[in-house]
Protein backbone atom coordinates (compact mmCIF):
# COMPACT_ATOMS: atom_id res chain seq x y z
CA UNK A 1 0.00 0.00 0.00
CA UNK A 2 1.53 3.29 -1.05
CA UNK A 3 0.58 6.85 -0.25
CA UNK A 4 0.13 9.20 -3.21
CA UNK A 5 2.69 11.98 -3.40
CA UNK A 6 1.29 15.50 -3.67
CA UNK A 7 2.97 17.71 -6.23
CA UNK A 8 3.42 21.47 -5.89
CA UNK A 9 0.52 23.34 -7.42
CA UNK A 10 -1.63 20.22 -7.66
CA UNK A 11 -4.43 21.95 -5.75
CA UNK A 12 -4.52 24.84 -8.25
CA UNK A 13 -6.60 24.77 -11.43
CA UNK A 14 -4.51 23.78 -14.41
CA UNK A 15 -3.90 26.39 -17.06
CA UNK A 16 -3.05 23.57 -19.44
CA UNK A 17 -6.67 22.35 -19.28
CA UNK A 18 -7.55 25.23 -21.58
CA UNK A 19 -6.68 24.21 -25.13
CA UNK A 20 -3.58 25.97 -26.43
CA UNK A 21 -2.77 27.68 -23.13
CA UNK A 22 0.73 27.50 -21.73
CA UNK A 23 3.02 29.62 -19.59
CA UNK A 24 4.65 32.43 -21.53
CA UNK A 25 7.94 33.24 -19.74
CA UNK A 26 8.14 36.68 -21.36
CA UNK A 27 4.65 37.56 -20.10
CA UNK A 28 5.57 36.42 -16.58
CA UNK A 29 8.79 38.45 -16.61
CA UNK A 30 6.94 41.51 -17.95
CA UNK A 31 4.21 41.23 -15.31
CA UNK A 32 6.72 40.84 -12.46
CA UNK A 33 8.90 43.68 -13.80
CA UNK A 34 5.87 45.98 -13.95
CA UNK A 35 4.88 45.09 -10.40
CA UNK A 36 8.43 45.62 -9.09
CA UNK A 37 8.53 49.01 -10.85
CA UNK A 38 5.20 49.85 -9.20
CA UNK A 39 6.67 48.86 -5.81
CA UNK A 40 9.65 51.15 -6.49
CA UNK A 41 7.29 54.04 -7.20
CA UNK A 42 5.42 53.27 -3.98
CA UNK A 43 8.73 53.33 -2.08
CA UNK A 44 9.40 56.86 -3.27
CA UNK A 45 6.15 58.16 -1.75
CA UNK A 46 6.83 60.76 0.93
CA UNK A 47 6.39 59.74 4.54
CA UNK A 48 7.40 61.11 7.88
CA UNK A 49 6.44 64.05 10.00
CA UNK A 50 4.08 66.43 8.23
CA UNK A 51 2.68 63.83 5.81
CA UNK A 52 -0.37 61.59 5.86
CA UNK A 53 1.98 58.65 6.53
CA UNK A 54 4.09 59.75 9.52
CA UNK A 55 5.58 56.31 10.24
CA UNK A 56 5.81 54.97 6.70
CA UNK A 57 3.31 52.19 7.38
CA UNK A 58 0.99 53.12 4.51
CA UNK A 59 3.92 53.08 2.10
CA UNK A 60 5.22 49.79 3.48
CA UNK A 61 1.78 48.17 3.32
CA UNK A 62 1.33 49.29 -0.29
CA UNK A 63 4.73 47.87 -1.24
CA UNK A 64 3.92 44.58 0.51
CA UNK A 65 0.64 44.23 -1.40
CA UNK A 66 2.31 44.93 -4.72
CA UNK A 67 5.12 42.44 -4.04
CA UNK A 68 2.54 39.88 -2.91
CA UNK A 69 0.86 40.22 -6.32
CA UNK A 70 4.24 39.66 -8.01
CA UNK A 71 4.71 36.57 -5.84
CA UNK A 72 1.28 35.27 -6.91
CA UNK A 73 2.21 35.71 -10.58
CA UNK A 74 5.36 33.64 -10.02
CA UNK A 75 3.57 30.95 -7.99
CA UNK A 76 0.84 30.61 -10.63
CA UNK A 77 3.45 30.29 -13.37
CA UNK A 78 5.40 27.66 -11.44
CA UNK A 79 2.23 25.73 -10.63
CA UNK A 80 1.28 25.74 -14.32
CA UNK A 81 4.72 24.45 -15.28
CA UNK A 82 4.52 21.72 -12.62
CA UNK A 83 1.17 20.54 -14.00
CA UNK A 84 2.53 20.19 -17.54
Amino acid sequence: MSTPVTRPGQHLPSHSDVEGTSVDPDAVVSAVDALVAEADVAASAPFGEGTDDPHGLVTLTRQARILDRAHEVLVDALASVDKN
